[in-house]
């Protein structure tokens, strides 16, 4: 027979050969989901460590608020005793 008259045999897909794409399609799909928790957790490191530097200076802040505050009410304190010193001593 000439080679224009042959007809191609197409072999039907088996219960098989569907499970078997089905596996394929679902593997694909784990990979992107799995690039997607990638970048996911890549930002959220960044966002930790955004959040962890600003939690610093925001405690550094209340640290020397903290002291001024101190400094401040160590200053009334002592002038307060020293117009008291002042007003019984003379």
């Amino acid at each position: 027979m000439p080679a224009l008259y042959q007809r191609e045999k197409t072999t039907p897909l088996t219960r098989d050969d569907l499970i078997l794409e089905r596996l394929k399609d679902l593997k694909d799909g784990q990979r992107e989901i799995n690039a997607r928790m990638d970048k996911l957790d890549a930002r959220m490191d960044r966002l930790e460590d955004n959040f962890n530097a600003r939690m610093n200076k925001l405690e550094n802040e209340v640290r020397g608020s903290s002291r001024h505050t101190q400094i401040m009410t160590a200053t009334v304190v002592g002038i307060a005793l020293a117009v008291i010193y002042f007003v019984f001593t003379h």
